[in-house]
Order: structure tokens, then sequence, then C-alpha cells
């Protein structure tokens, strides 16, 4: 009989070098391209730190390659495609994880409605 591997290294909180992607809803963001690109693409935690009022802000880097000209506004490309992200969107919306492999299978898992 098989088994579903389970995931082993489940952390409650995310970690500088996780990587990420995000859940939001299909019409949350006003930019659907914006929504898609964030859903689609796993990024790397560069940076976690507390803003000057005292809430978690988490930056996040992605491939320069990936990222599609027209998004260009979204993401800072001069420096390194980081973008910020305040506290709120990482509770609501954020996975991340310590191995790449397990966001990968959770985005072939969307994209085939499993």
């Amino acid at each position: 009989m098989k088994y579903i591997k389970s995931f082993e290294n489940t952390i409650e909180e995310p970690q500088i070098g996780d990587y990420t992607i995000f859940n939001y809803p299909i019409n949350y963001l006003l930019n659907s391209e914006w929504s898609f690109f964030l859903n689609n693409t796993i990024g790397q935690i560069k940076d976690i730190y507390l803003s000057f009022n005292k809430s978690k802000e988490i930056t996040i880097k992605y491939n320069k390659e990936e990222l599609p000209k027209s998004l260009y506004l979204y993401i800072d490309v001069r420096n390194d495609c980081q973008r910020t992200f305040n506290e709120d969107t990482i509770k609501n919306f954020l996975l991340f994880s310590p191995t790449l492999e397990e966001l990968e299978i959770k985005i072939a898992a969307k994209k085939y409605n499993l």
C-alpha cells in the first residue's frame, strides 16, 4: 500500500533563506497579472525585520528572468528584484518552505486542480 509523504519540516514562522509563494484569491489584487505572478513564482526570503511601527516585514527576492517587463513597477528591479511585504500579507497569503521541492509540488497541484 502506498502512502502520501507528509511534510517533514513543519515550521510556524518563515525564516531567512526559505522559499515562498503566495496564495492570493483570484480576484484579490487589482492587477491579475501581478496576482498570477505571485501565486505561481517561487521567491526566496532575503530579510525579515521590524518596521518603524513594530510590524514584521519580509523582503522576498525573485528571479529577474521570470519577471515580465510589465510588472517592473511592482518590484525593485534595480535592487536585485526584491519586494517587501507587510505582516498582514504574510499571515494571510504567504506559503513558505525550507525546501524548493515542496513549493514546486504545491504549484503543480494548483495547476492541475489537485
